[in-house]
């Protein structure tokens, strides 16, 4: 099947509008034609792209197609540049032959803006057609209503942002020990029971111990009891039920960062294994894909994150990082935006800030406190708080209840039967 053909397949499986908003005629080879002009009339009689059996039932054969969307487009775009200057080259050899140099560096000029203009994604929009995509939205969210992006694995987060969004960089900050490794690989593992497919970039962990932790989240068993062996007979049981659950869930597709991976490698992850989010565990230790002449710790972090901003658009996914705050943010204060370490760039350019801290006394070791303090999508201030147990593993939102068995923190107080139990890998 031609690469036309295959792309417009995929931009109706996928309902990519914003795609096919960025084609026209030059991306299309002449036997092509009639299937894009066909689904661009329709396009602009009905505002939406028809169904492979409408293209079906108008002679539009549409065959199906493996993969994603920006695959098939960066196919068809490289095969308009290179017709671009396959049909300019016989000229090109002529003018130089004939040392006609002006008209050849004009006509060289004329398509490198032309190849520019095929290669560009659509980022100047006229007010009507960004109007046009936001009608496209709400529609979508009304047949759809709930959450619009991956979930976060707790209500209250979930409530207030959506989830976590294509192109969005979300950061989860916390001192040292306060426990954003757990965040994170929790929010990845709510995610993938939820059904998506999952890249997981860890730069400080091994495989051995993020999986670990991953299986201790699954089974309920403390992930140093299975290190040491220490598991009971039931806890094995529930260990290697884990194991065979997880081979018929979404893909989960880890890499080890060993303090020498860059946002050049995440990239590559993601093109391989196409995650619908990408989770990366103490991201400040990437190292940035153009580090020529940065020097400076602050210089390495600002590109650092730039470059996976600029990912999460590129790819349309979101990425989940987690960061430090300074030493000037104290246990006792409010988190704030302006502490965070290294550089403010994550402030200014990431759609959800989520700051960590230890629970209130006396349950600094058994509850965690977190706090909205940036959010794009909704309100921000929002403040929840957490279990942060081991021993059966257990990091649920504390619902603020009264008379259901729970104390003034939250905490289970036995007044109302047996602590209820909850899968961790679910968000129901």
């Amino acid at each position: 099947m031609s690469a036309g053909l295959q792309l417009l397949r995929a931009i109706i499986d996928n309902s990519a509008r914003t795609v096919f908003r960025q084609l026209d005629e030059r991306f299309f080879t002449e036997d092509e034609l009639p299937a894009f002009r066909f689904v661009a009339s329709y396009f602009d009689r009905y505002g939406g792209l028809p169904s492979v059996d409408i293209c079906t039932d108008n002679q539009i054969p549409l065959y199906p197609v493996n993969g994603p969307v920006d695959y098939f487009r960066d196919v068809v775009k490289n095969r308009a540049i290179y017709n671009l200057y396959f049909q300019r080259q016989q000229d090109l050899m002529e003018m130089l032959q004939r040392q006609e140099m002006d008209r050849f560096v004009s006509t060289i000029s004329n398509m490198a803006r032309e190849m520019s203009s095929v290669d560009a994604r659509q980022d100047t929009y006229t007010m009507v057609e960004a109007m046009q995509m936001v009608i496209a939205d709400f529609e979508e969210a009304q047949r759809h209503p709930g959450m619009r992006g991956v979930t976060y694995g707790w209500p209250t987060l979930d409530d207030v942002t959506g989830g976590a969004r294509t192109e969005d960089l979300i950061t989860i900050v916390a001192r040292p020990g306060v426990g954003k490794s757990f965040s994170i690989t929790r929010m990845a593992c709510m995610a993938w029971g939820a059904g998506h497919s999952i890249g997981f970039v860890s730069m400080e962990m091994g495989a051995i111990e993020t999986a670990r932790r991953v299986l201790a989240m699954g089974s309920g068993v403390n992930a140093d009891f299975i290190q040491r062996g220490h598991v009971s007979p039931w806890g094995e049981e529930q260990v290697r039920a884990t194991v065979e659950r997880v081979s018929g869930m979404p893909p989960f597709h880890m890499m080890v960062g060993d303090l020498s991976k860059s946002v050049r490698d995440v990239d590559a992850m993601i093109q391989e294994h196409d995650p619908d989010a990408i989770y990366v565990d103490a991201s400040y230790l990437l190292r940035p894909t153009n580090d020529r002449d940065l020097r400076k710790r602050f210089e390495l972090a600002s590109q650092t994150m730039r470059e996976l901003k600029s990912l999460a658009i590129s790819r349309r996914k979101p990425i989940i990082q987690t960061v430090q705050f300074n030493r000037s943010q104290k246990a006792d204060e409010e988190m704030s935006i302006d502490n965070i370490g290294q550089t403010d760039e994550v402030g200014q350019i990431s759609s959800l800030v989520l700051g960590v801290r230890k629970g209130s006394a006396p349950n600094e070791t058994t509850t965690r406190n977190y706090r909205v303090i940036k959010n794009r999508h909704g309100a921000d201030g929002i403040v929840f708080d957490t279990r942060f147990d081991h021993s059966p593993f257990n990091m649920d939102e504390i619902e603020d209840a009264q008379g259901d068995g729970t104390d003034e923190n939250g905490d289970y107080d036995g007044t109302q039967g047996p602590a209820p139990a909850r899968d961790e890998w679910t968000t129901a």
